[in-house]
This record gives structure tokens, sequence and C-alpha cells, in this order.
């Protein structure tokens, strides 16, 4: 799978990329979403109905934006990025100020610096 993280070249990007794979029942996702222009996401979709044997396709043209479960990874990421860049006067996620995320289901929480 290739992926080209492509804004235009009209908009700020800024290194940071919000990866999300979910294997469900129909089959594998992979979500990937980075801040072009300060404030908007930028989102793409991955499917393989293989798990074993992925072959990704983009699916992003269908329309298809996240799950319940995912939405909740976006939603954090969304919050993170408000608080790390756009709430400070100087954004900069290169600081030492850490981001944790909530635990979820059977899993432990997740705690990530602000980059």
């Amino acid at each position: 799978m290739s992926i080209r993280a492509n804004s235009g070249g009209s908009l700020d990007r800024y290194g940071v990329v919000v990866m999300i794979v979910h294997e469900a029942r129909e089959g594998c996702y992979v979500l990937l979403d980075w801040w072009t222009g300060e404030n908007m996401l930028q989102h793409h979709v991955y499917f393989s109905r293989d798990p074993n044997d992925p072959e990704f396709s983009d699916v992003t043209q269908t329309g298809i934006v996240a799950c319940v479960w995912e939405l909740k990874v976006l939603s954090f990421e969304r919050e993170a990025w408000i608080d790390c860049v756009l709430a400070r006067e100087e954004p900069s996620w290169m600081d030492t100020a850490v981001v944790t995320f909530p635990k979820m289901c059977n899993s432990a929480p997740i705690t990530r610096r602000c980059r």
C-alpha cells in the first residue's frame, strides 16, 4: 500500500499523523488522519477483506469516515490537538506535555507526549 499525504500544496502540514488499524467484522480498516491549515483534518480510509494477506484498497471516496469505536480515538486526538497546539500562544507539540488516552475495554491507557 502506498500512501501520499497530499494537502494540495496550499495548506500547512505539521508532520503529525494519526493511524488507526481496526480489525472489524468485514475486514481490516486503516484510517490515516493529519492536521492541515491549523484546524482542518485530512482523512483517508483503506480497507482489506483478508487480514492474513492484506491487499488494501483506498475506500476514502465511498464516503465512509469511521465507526463508533474509531471516533473515540479521533475525538481524543481532536482534544489533544486543541490542548497542545491551538490553545497555546506559540503552538508547539514538541514540548514535555503528556496526554493520556483513557482506558477502553481491557486495554491499558495510552500515554504519549504532545508532538
